[in-house]
């Protein structure tokens, strides 16, 4: 029976009472640690690139468009490009504690436990395995 305000990040199905003691301190260690990189993370505004289009568009339509219509497109345009913007800000403002996180999980998947593979098997991520982070800010996919 699953317990009751059990987050993303636990691991709900533990049984026996030391891995959930051990997994308790992970999650507050986690937790504080957060706590504090995010107190500690700068606060400077850094120019957020725009929005960039991965699509293939239909080109423009053949039927004439009324003004009402215009007024609409560029209303929900200006309301999506400012969602946009502060999906982006929000993105570059865990910027470093995402770095951490990759970090992080980089070490749990090469470390001893490696990670589930299939029911019980676990498998171990060489080093040499392991992709190159791209010299490139995370980025918003539209």
């Amino acid at each position: 029976m699953p317990r009751p305000n059990v987050r993303a990040t636990d691991r709900p199905d533990i049984q026996h009472p030391h891995e959930r003691g051990i997994e308790a301190s992970i999650q507050k260690e986690r937790r504080a640690r957060d706590r504090a990189m995010k107190a500690r993370a700068p606060k400077a505004k850094a120019a957020q690139p725009g929005p960039e289009k991965f699509c293939v568009g239909r080109g423009p339509t053949t039927q004439p468009m009324t003004p009402a219509v215009k007024a609409w497109i560029r209303r929900e345009s200006a309301r999506q490009l400012s969602n946009y913007q502060s999906i982006a800000k929000e993105i570059a403002d865990l910027a470093p504690m995402r770095e951490r996180w990759a970090k992080e999980f980089y070490e749990r998947i090469t470390g001893p436990r490696g990670f589930s593979v299939h029911a019980g098997q676990r498998r171990t991520i060489q080093q040499s395995e392991l992709p190159a982070r791209p010299k490139r800010p995370w980025r918003v996919l539209w």
